[in-house]
């Protein structure tokens, strides 16, 4: 396999040069030797010329700019990206990426200093990106409010945050069209002619409990109020809030009130949204048809509904509803509705999972994941533990406040207290076969990272519960474990695994990286072979490791069609491999990396794809290790 008519596009990487300023020294005895004879001379102190130049302080540093949520439109004509200062306001910039043209539009508060501490980078505040419509011809972006508004607040207990606007610019003039009080907005992945956003609530509705507010909310109970025993708190609800539906190149747009989640389907035939409001007419699912206008209801019930998500056709969908449940403590259910249904049938959902399918002491998690496997076949959803009803009166929560250490804690104390939130509100993923009407859970307590194959057949867990303790100081590990999505049959697959193990998009193999190789395993008749113990003279882990520890691999660069071959990577080269171990090993760059110096990698341009297509050329990465001059090469497979 050789290279085609390579051309290689060179970017040199300019060498950064610093300055070295002499500062001037106090030169006290370089004087003539007739002042030094004299001890009553008296000798003029050395002053440094005073600067003009501004002097460099922390006001300073947070002046200077950082570009954030770079992103390219469809048609490749534009780029926009924030603009944005360490501490201050920042604007959205849309430039062409040919010619001068360029616009721009204020952002408000995007950089913000790290006022909480934390172990990493989780608390510091990114700005959402812009994101470009289908067609290329608008660019949609979240306005913040100004700095002032956010210090205006700082230390209020309870302050509502400013409201966030919206802005929506048209790349043909530049112009920026302003929504105010906008909490979120949704663009389909295809077509371009439509945008949806939902309001924030206004002042009236949250002084009155009016859509938007929960019920506990608006009968004056503050979130974390212990209640006695003896009185059971009222269903929480929240009510949505007015969405609105806006044709692009027009301006017309239209309103729907209760609002609580919506969705547009990928190619922009349909609007989902669930409405939830206080007086609970028009409470239910629906569908609306584009460009059409014309609206389905998929249930009609008084309730709480939650995580509307289509398939990637278009032609189902799933939500969450504690539709008809009348009790003290409402639970959801999920429910499934054709939007293309047999011949004789009408568009409605139906309930694919009660509530009380749910295993003894858990629940479906109304804010947990709900969406269907990319080939459709199959809906995840999460479960998680009931929470409790109520609190004894006579409890010491919020009186008695300590620390309880054990010496077999897999999680230092302080570590512990950081998660305490996040662990009480884990979940786990459960599948709903739609062709049987059968759902199993494939999570548990340590089965907490799950992968699913597109088919939803198959999934690959890993369990790291065994050797928490020994992560703490960096020698770690999980269990992989191969799970039957259809049945729940567990079966182990390797142990200890340091770099965990990754499942190919069709489910059909395992691989993992153990012992300096490469190993695949054939989910379907459970063989293992061996993918790199030929190749002689090769290392597949980090050459340049120079820490005390086990060298991580080089990675994976994809799967070609059918899950022929894997394609994977060492130091400089990519190699194809035969995940059946009936083929050798070839390389796929001819050795030209480890020759020359130059590390290839594999440039993904479809995001969405799944496979790289053996039958068109494959678009490679190029470094070279001594001078760090970049570009692109194409090659075959």
């Amino acid at each position: 396999m050789r290279f085609s008519s390579l051309r290689t596009l060179r970017v040199h990487v300019p060498v950064l040069l610093c300055a070295i300023i002499a500062i001037p020294l106090r030169a006290q005895n370089a004087v003539s030797s007739p002042v030094l004879s004299n001890p009553y001379t008296r000798v003029t102190p050395y002053t440094a010329p005073i600067s003009t130049k501004k002097p460099i302080t922390q006001d300073t540093y947070d002046e200077w700019r950082v570009i954030q949520g770079a992103t390219l439109s469809s048609d490749g004509k534009w780029a926009a990206y924030t603009l944005t200062p360490v501490v201050g306001e920042g604007e959205v910039v849309v430039r062409a990426t040919t010619g001068t043209t360029e616009y721009r539009a204020p952002r408000g508060f995007t950089g913000r200093p790290q006022l909480q501490p934390a172990a990493d980078s989780a608390a510091l505040f990114s700005p959402q990106p812009a994101q470009f419509s289908a067609d290329s011809r608008w660019v949609v972006f979240t306005q913040y409010a100004a700095r002032a508004e956010y210090e205006r607040i700082r230390g209020r207990r309870g302050a509502p945050p400013p409201s966030t606007a919206m802005g929506i610019l048209d790349v043909s003039d530049g112009k920026v069209t302003r929504a105010p009080r906008v909490r979120s907005f949704r663009l389909a992945r295809n077509g371009g002619h439509y945008l949806a956003y939902l309001l924030e609530d206004s002042v009236a509705q949250r002084a009155t409990g009016g859509p938007g507010v929960s019920a506990g909310a608006a009968a004056g109970i503050s979130p974390g109020v212990a209640r006695d025993s003896t009185r059971p708190a009222a269903p929480r609800r929240e009510y949505g809030s007015t969405l609105v539906l806006r044709e692009l190149a027009s301006g017309a747009e239209v309103r729907i009130d209760g609002v609580t989640s919506y969705a547009f389907d990928e190619n922009e035939r349909w609007l989902g949204y669930t409405v939830t409001t206080r007086e609970g007419g028009t409470d239910g699912a629906y569908v609306r048809a584009l460009p059409a206008g014309a609206t389905t209801s998929l249930l009609a019930a008084r309730g709480s509904y939650r995580g509307f998500t289509f398939d990637r056709k278009g032609d189902q969908v799933v939500f969450l509803a504690d539709a008809g449940d009348t009790t003290s403590k409402p639970r959801f259910a999920l429910y499934h509705a054709a939007l293309t249904p047999a011949r004789g049938k009408t568009v409605a959902a139906r309930r694919i999972v009660a509530a009380a399918d749910a295993p003894s002491g858990m629940q479906i998690a109304e804010r947990g994941r709900v969406d269907f496997t990319r080939d459709g076949n199959a809906v995840l959803f999460s479960l998680a533990m009931v929470p409790m009803d109520s609190i004894p009166a006579d409890s010491l929560m919020d009186k008695a406040v300590y620390d309880l250490w054990h010496w077999q804690d897999t999680k230092i104390m302080p570590q512990q207290r950081v998660d305490a939130a996040r662990d009480r509100n884990r979940s786990q993923l459960a599948i709903y076969q739609i062709g049987t009407g059968k759902w199993v859970r494939l999570g548990s307590d340590s089965l907490q990272q799950l992968t699913v194959s597109d088919d939803g057949r198959r999934a690959l867990a890993a369990n790291p519960v065994e050797y928490a303790v020994q992560q703490m100081w960096g020698e770690g590990g999980s269990d992989a474990y191969l799970i039957d999505a259809v049945t729940g049959a567990r079966t182990a697959i390797a142990k200890k695994l340091r770099f965990g193990a990754q499942l190919s998009p069709g489910g059909g193999y395992v691989t993992y990286f153990e012992n300096g190789q490469w190993t695949a395993y054939n989910t379907t008749t459970g063989k293992r072979t061996m993918l790199t113990a030929s190749i002689a003279g090769i290392k597949f882990q980090d050459e340049e490791f120079d820490s005390p520890d086990i060298p991580p691999p080089y990675g994976i660069g994809g799967w070609t069609t059918g899950e022929q071959r894997v394609l994977v990577y060492d130091r400089f080269d990519v190699w194809e491999l035969d995940p059946a171990g009936v083929s050798a090993p070839r390389n796929l760059t001819d050795g030209e990396g480890r020759r020359t110096a130059t590390t290839f990698r594999i440039v993904d341009l479809d995001p969405e794809g799944r496979f790289v297509n053996p039958a068109q050329p494959v678009l490679l990465r190029a470094v070279e290790d001594a001078t760090k001059n970049s570009g692109y090469y194409r090659d075959r497979i």
